[in-house]
């Protein structure tokens, strides 16, 4: 028969010996044993959001009406197919020489640009 005295006093023994080996293993037992109860709480929170959302689901009974909006007219183009080049007359109707003023302003512009940019760099 088991002598369990002898058992539990070698058992006893083994752990003291490998008393970091004994603090690792345990250790990681209580991580898997806290891994398992959250999956399992996670589990149950998604079987729950999923009957939830199988409540919530739209059945249709009509069709669906878009909401009224802004009537968009007919001669109201959302869309065109620009050239790559400006024709004469938009070149004449659009573009304007810029002025010296326009000119010195922005290269100020750009000079404060590359300052900010440059900084105190040798």
């Amino acid at each position: 028969m088991i002598d369990f005295h002898v058992v539990a006093e070698n058992l006893k023994d083994s752990l003291d010996e490998h008393r970091q080996k004994t603090v690792v293993f345990c250790a990681v037992l209580v991580f898997m044993a806290v891994l398992g109860i959250l999956s399992f709480a996670l589990v149950k929170e998604v079987k729950k959001t999923a009957e939830i959302k199988k409540e919530n689901e739209l059945v249709l009974d009509q069709k669906l009406l878009a909401p009224k909006g802004p009537v968009i007219p007919d001669e109201y183009s959302l869309s065109r197919i620009t050239s790559d080049k400006w024709s004469s007359e938009e070149i004449e109707k659009w573009w304007t020489v810029p002025g010296d003023e326009d000119v010195q302003e922005i290269s100020d512009a750009n000079d404060r640009l590359v300052n900010g940019i440059i900084g105190a760099a040798p």
